[in-house]
């Protein structure tokens, strides 16, 4: 199976699934953290659940409900999610 028809299934399964995946995005630009919320929500079976400024805006906002998935672009230096999150899995 090419790696584009693999990603098609994928996104199939995750439309199908009873509970989409969630994110929250960290991002100091604006433009580009509306952006990806837009396309987040746009796409089927994913739910941006938070949109932050900043790690630790990230932090407050998230609280005890982690999300499934956190896409940043920051330092990874400025918050380690493997300690608070240790099950979660980290690309």
């Amino acid at each position: 199976m090419q790696s584009s028809q693999f990603a098609s299934k994928r996104v199939e399964t995750t439309a199908q699934a009873d509970t989409p995946i969630s994110v929250a995005l960290v991002e100091d630009i604006r433009e580009v953290r509306e952006g990806l919320a837009a396309l987040i929500n746009g796409t089927r079976g994913f739910t941006c659940v938070g949109s932050y400024y900043s790690m630790e805006a990230a932090l407050a906002g998230i609280g005890d409900q982690a999300p499934d998935v956190i896409l940043t672009r920051l330092a990874w230096h400025v918050w380690n999610p493997r300690r608070r999150n240790p099950a979660r899995t980290i690309l």
